[in-house]
């Protein structure tokens, strides 16, 4: 179901028959990436909806396959400088179109974040006096919870890249 609702987000003018094959052939997480056009065509899915489908999971994999190469600074650095985000300017990161979802009110996960986060917000507060390490690991906690809530909505993966060297920064009293 998650895959479905994700596929009809990405836009990719499939119909409602597409989409009952998807359901019939069981179709989900790790076995969505290895579809062929092939094997599209024997579900039935042909043409048009097929050659894009083929070439929103070549384009998925190839992003999936660019996220897990991070594993040391050098590739992080050749994925941005890919993306032509300059080092000493973060505003020329490509921008991105929100992704308005609506919440039901009866959202038992959702209202816990939320009540969390406005507690943590509020012990913010109450530690003026404490270090710098004590704030930041308050507004990480909150961090995190907000990505994962961004997560659960939008059913999208959300790279979030911890820099250590920021946090030396901060935690050694010149941030």
């Amino acid at each position: 179901k998650e895959l479905i609702n994700y596929l009809k987000r990405k836009d990719l003018k499939l119909n409602k028959d597409d989409i009952k094959i998807f359901c019939k052939e069981k179709v989900a997480g790790h076995n969505f990436l290895k579809l062929t056009e092939e094997k599209l065509e024997c579900y039935r899915i042909k043409g048009g909806p097929a050659i894009r489908l083929v070439d929103f999971i070549k384009g998925f994999s190839q992003k999936l396959q660019n996220y897990f190469s991070l594993k040391t600074l050098n590739n992080l650095k050749k994925i941005l400088h890919k993306n032509k985000v300059n080092r000493k300017d973060i505003t020329n990161i490509k921008q991105f179109t929100p992704v308005f979802e609506e919440i039901s009110d009866n959202n038992k996960a959702f209202e816990h974040c939320i009540e969390d986060i406005i507690l943590k917000l509020s012990n913010i507060k109450t530690i003026i006096n404490a270090n710098k390490t004590t704030h930041y690991k308050f507004i990480l906690a909150i961090l995190y919870a907000l990505i994962t809530i961004a997560k659960k909505l939008t059913s999208q993966d959300i790279l979030y890249i911890h820099s250590f060297t920021e946090r030396r920064r901060v935690l050694n009293g010149s941030g």
